[in-house]
């Protein structure tokens, strides 16, 4: 049965107060949306998953972002974490990186006084007993930028991902990027520049398929990072924002929009 998870946080009202409860992850059938079994967390975090079902789930407390997280190992199918390893502090806008279709559980961390420098993509082995392990810095390029990180796939053995480079003016045009980069060493193969952030990225071995805030849909040819198409969605007439990808087969795209409906589409090649 195929399966996803999901992060949930419960609200009630005791009298007239309104009260969350404390937030709990969830897997979820893709069939008929049963929930299959949660795990009730004591605070809220990001996942990040891997092909066999492994979860990664970091915790996101904004008051400790300056300071070690724990990150909680939980088995495919299973409700219990079974090991924790910690990594440095998170917050919101440097340290998201979504990354679908991967072998690997893949993270960011930063400098232990100042996270949100010295980015590095690392590795967390749910058999290991050590620490995350280093594998290139986030940001590809000399002299290194400040980069946000964001969502990619794993395709070909390479990591396809999004991401943006700080500037105190806010988001530049053509700031916004995604790369395809080795998975041995970090070398890009190409890069995508745009104008909006990156909220999905899912594709195989012959298309990358990449939605943006700004409601525009690209294809890129995974290959070479050449545009195959792009577009604004809509839904009768009306513009809509994309939030999550889903490809289903090689003509199909399942789309989550930012108002809450999920669009089966046709691509084209």
């Amino acid at each position: 049965m195929c399966t996803a998870p999901r992060i949930w946080r419960r609200v009630r009202y005791v009298g007239r107060e309104r009260v969350s409860e404390p937030p709990f992850v969830a897997r979820v059938s893709l069939t008929d949306g049963e929930r299959l079994g949660a795990l009730t967390l004591g605070r809220s975090v990001t996942f990040s998953t891997r092909r066999d079902g492994w979860l990664a789930l970091r915790a996101t407390e904004a008051v400790m972002r300056r300071r070690p997280q724990p990150v909680d190992l939980v088995p495919p199918g299973g409700d219990t974490p079974t090991r924790a390893v910690t990594l440095n502090g998170f917050d919101l806008f440097n340290h998201p990186f979504p990354i679908r279709r991967a072998g690997r559980l893949l993270l960011l961390q930063g400098s232990e006084r100042e996270p949100w420098r010295d980015k590095w993509v690392v590795e967390v082995d749910p058999y290991g007993t050590g620490e995350p392990r280093r594998l290139f810095p986030l940001d590809w390029r000399t002299p290194a930028r400040h980069l946000f990180g964001g969502p990619g796939v794993e395709v070909g053995g390479d990591l396809v991902h999004a991401g943006a480079v700080h500037d105190g003016a806010g988001l530049l045009p053509g700031n916004a990027f995604v790369v395809r980069r080795s998975l041995t060493d970090g070398a890009p193969r190409w890069e995508f520049a745009a104008d909006h952030p990156a909220t999905a990225v899912d594709g195989d071995e012959d298309m990358v398929y990449v939605a943006y805030s700004s409601g525009e849909l690209v294809a890129l040819n995974t290959l070479d990072g050449a545009v195959r198409w792009r577009q604004h969605l809509t839904v009768d007439g009306q513009p809509v924002v994309p939030l999550s990808l889903e490809l289903t087969a090689a003509d199909r795209l399942l789309i989550g929009t930012v108002d809450g409906r999920i669009l089966d589409c046709s691509v084209a090649p």
